[in-house]
């Protein structure tokens, strides 16, 4: 029997979805940024259409579609609130910078993983 515990699953499926996200044509800026305001899973830049991207993360071990349910309107105005603070933090304009909040679900098995990827 495996004993991973949640918090290495939830790591495991963020470092997935980063990989998955640089093979997509996004650059990372930040993991697991934290304001007092909430906590954003991964912060990064979409160079093919340039915009800024702040991108929640689920991981599951089974695909039941529960991580889609997981991303909850309050746990997206967290991440909204913690956006603010980081364009603030690194003095980004929102008035000029296209912003986008994504979610990504990982599901893992033993040796495959699915990512699925939405705009929120």
């Amino acid at each position: 029997m495996n004993n991973t515990t949640r918090k290495e699953i939830g790591r495991n499926g963020e470092r997935i979805a980063a990989e998955w996200l640089v093979q997509h044509g996004y650059q990372i800026l930040a993991t697991n940024y934290f304001a007092r305001v909430g906590e954003i899973d991964i912060v990064a830049w979409y160079l093919k259409e340039p915009r800024l991207c702040f991108i929640e993360v689920k991981t599951r071990k089974k695909r039941t579609g529960e991580a889609e349910y997981a991303h909850t309107n309050q746990k997206q105005q967290k991440v909204r609130k913690a956006a603010q603070v980081y364009c603030q933090e690194f003095d980004i304009s929102v008035d000029t910078t296209v912003i986008s909040f994504e979610h990504i679900s990982v599901y893992t098995g033993d040796v495959e993983y699915q990512v699925d990827h939405y705009m929120v």
